[in-house]
């Protein structure tokens, strides 16, 4: 299915997200949101995301990369603003190892994590 969209949509219509809850790297099962416990809500990080995307359908890393940075912000009226490394733009930055594994996050211009 991912392979058809793919296909229909392209990166400049393709728009990962992921609604990811705390539960993330916890794997499969039931957890806590709040003060209940869900089966709701994903443990799909993005670069996992980023990864099976390249793996299903064999888009190039560009393309990608599009569609959980450019294509979102554009979608989202933010395009102005976010979405790329330029200056201007909100220095928000995810970097990836060579497998698309996060390495460190910076939000607003500040390293806010780095990977042990």
């Amino acid at each position: 299915m991912i392979g058809l969209v793919w296909k229909l949509l392209g990166p400049e219509r393709f728009s990962m997200v992921t609604d990811c809850m705390a539960a993330l790297g916890m794997g499969p099962g039931r957890h806590k949101l709040g003060e209940y416990e869900t089966l709701a809500g994903s443990i799909l990080s993005l670069d996992e995301g980023l990864r099976n995307l390249r793996a299903r359908t064999n888009c190039a890393l560009e393309d990608a990369l599009a569609t959980v940075t450019t294509t979102p912000a554009r979608l989202l009226g933010l395009g102005r603003e976010r979405g790329r490394i330029e200056p201007g733009y909100v220095a928000d930055m995810v970097l990836l190892s060579r497998d698309l594994e996060v390495k460190a996050t910076i939000a607003r211009g500040e390293v806010v994590y780095v990977a042990e």
